[in-house]
């Protein structure tokens, strides 16, 4: 990863667009699309006339090379970060091409690389991705605590979403959920199933690139990823970053007390 892709809630604040004209007007939109308040300044207005309530981003749509310089010096003098339009050289933050599905957004970021990379993946990211899962994802917050009251650790929690999502679960993305209320309610009625899990996953190969679906879904619901030692750390990078990774060395057993879903992952011909 080149860089950090974070994720900004700009609602009701003002943040400021220095520049006139197309550019201008588009970047004036994603942040009203984003909710927040485009506070629009002329090239040529003094610093003075920044108003001192604005966000902490900024965006400058200047195509001459010199003022466009001068504002990003400017307004980083402030502690502002700056966007500068087709000059990735002075951005302190790229904006990525985003797929919006309403309180669901994916970034596609190349590091100011290419946006015409960016801008290619999300028009198939567009035609792939279900328009419903803005509406899936305000029902699962909907239910949030309704699901802690039954699933009282996180373990238990994430085992619950974690079914309910997989494929072919109940709120599967990629599925037909009309009323994912009913499908949540329903797996609330069910006997609750224990939130503790001992897998194993043997790989016959090192290569990130040769894991199966089936194989990164297991690295992507694990907790503890045990790991064997000759385990490469580009394919370590295919489970969820917050798992616990934990070298097996010598001893292949799993150790006890571990909540949550617990991963052996080892080579083929080991023990």
């Amino acid at each position: 990863m080149r860089v950090l892709p974070l994720s900004f809630d700009i609602q009701g604040k003002p943040v400021l667009v220095v520049g006139e004209g197309d550019m201008a007007e588009a970047k004036a939109r994603l942040v009203s699309a984003a909710g927040g308040r485009p506070v629009r300044l002329a090239p040529g207005v003094s610093l003075d006339e920044l108003p001192t309530e604005a966000a902490k981003i900024a965006f400058v749509a200047v195509m001459e090379s010199g003022p466009a310089e001068r504002w990003a010096e400017r307004l980083r003098a402030r502690g502002l970060a700056v966007n500068v339009v087709d000059r990735p050289d002075l951005c302190d933050f790229q904006v990525p091409a985003i797929v919006d599905r309403g309180s669901v957004s994916l970034a596609i970021a190349t590091g100011g690389r290419s946006a015409s990379l960016a801008k290619a993946l999300r028009e198939r990211l567009e035609a792939w991705l279900p328009p419903a899962l803005g509406a899936l994802a305000e029902a699962i917050a909907r239910r949030r605590a309704d699901v802690a009251r039954r699933a009282t650790t996180i373990e238990a929690r994430r085992a619950f979403w974690d079914r309910l999502l997989a494929p072919g679960g109940a709120l599967d993305p990629f599925g037909e959920t009309p009323d994912p209320d009913a499908a949540i309610d329903a797996a609330l009625g069910e006997e609750a199933r224990p939130a503790s899990e001992r897998l194993d996953l043997i790989l016959s190969s090192l290569d990130p690139e040769d894991l199966t679906l089936r194989q990164l879904r297991l690295l992507q619901r694990a907790d503890y990823i045990l790991h064997d030692e000759g385990i490469p750390p580009a394919l370590l990078d295919r489970a969820r970053r917050d798992a616990v990774r934990m070298p097996l060395r010598e001893e292949a057993n799993m150790p006890a007390g571990l909540a949550g879903v617990v991963l052996r992952l080892r080579l083929s011909g080991e023990d």
